[in-house]
């Protein structure tokens, strides 16, 4: 490993194919980097009918977990779930990621879905919280900003801090982009490392070996998939908590 180390900063292509392993950490880590920055529209969604809601549940119209769940719904549904799906029929193909099965275009969606409906809950939960837009386009952006560049493509999780470390523990995106790695590359094989001297020296790996060498567990899916969910429920809970709260 120590050999794979050394080598793994200098020219890294995959045997066979004219995609290189950097080029597909970097596709993949701007899908999500993409729809992170979209999903910053539903910041103003609560503010937008804010005194509308405060007026009929007031007048006892509907509760606020009938107005939540709609408007939840109606941002979801069409703007969180179907974008990442289309994402996925034209991008896939045409960036040559793996398709020896259904499974890896099956988990590659399901991931890009997760990770678009965290950034967008949590978009939701920094509007709820926010006293107005510009405070609310503020942190939401910082909180975007801060996921994306602790998402472990960026900055290479085999060599951070402590502190850095319990940041990026706190990252979505570190958590979708390891889970599209490991659905990428564990368990396939066909990858070397080559470096550029004379003669060049070239040390034939695994995809598994790819993921140890960046810092990635091969076996994370898992609880990636797991910490994404447990993310967007939590923001979601937050939201409404912040919405049930909330009084003018």
């Amino acid at each position: 490993m120590s050999v794979l180390r050394e080598l793994s900063y200098v020219s890294m292509w995959a045997c066979g194919t004219p995609q290189g392993i950097q080029n597909r950490m970097g596709a993949l880590f701007f899908v999500l980097v993409y729809l992170a920055l979209l999903s910053l529209s539903s910041l103003p969604l609560w503010r937008e009918e804010r005194a509308l809601f405060l007026r009929e549940r007031a007048s006892g119209v509907y509760g606020t977990g009938a107005y939540f769940v709609t408007v939840v719904l109606f941002d979801l549904l069409p703007l969180r779930i179907l974008p990442p799906c289309l994402l996925t029929v034209v991008a896939y193909p045409l960036v040559g990621l793996q398709h020896e099965s259904w499974r890896g275009p099956a988990c590659f969606t399901a991931v890009v879905i997760l990770s678009n409906l965290v950034s967008t809950t949590m978009s939701m939960a920094v509007g709820a919280l926010a006293p107005n837009n510009a405070v609310a386009n503020v942190v939401g952006s910082l909180a975007a900003l801060l996921s994306i560049l602790t998402g472990g493509f960026l900055l290479s999780k085999a060599h951070l801090s402590p502190v850095t470390a319990v940041v990026t523990r706190g990252s979505y995106v570190n958590y979708a982009f390891e889970a599209l790695l490991v659905n990428e590359f564990a368990g396939q094989r066909g990858f070397a490392f080559t470096s550029y001297t004379k003669p060049p020296v070239a040390v034939n790996v695994t995809g598994d070996q790819v993921l140890q060498t960046f810092g990635f567990h091969p076996k994370a899916m898992l609880l990636d998939v797991g910490s994404l969910v447990a993310m967007a429920l939590a923001f979601l809970l937050l939201t409404y908590v912040l919405l049930h709260l909330k009084r003018r």
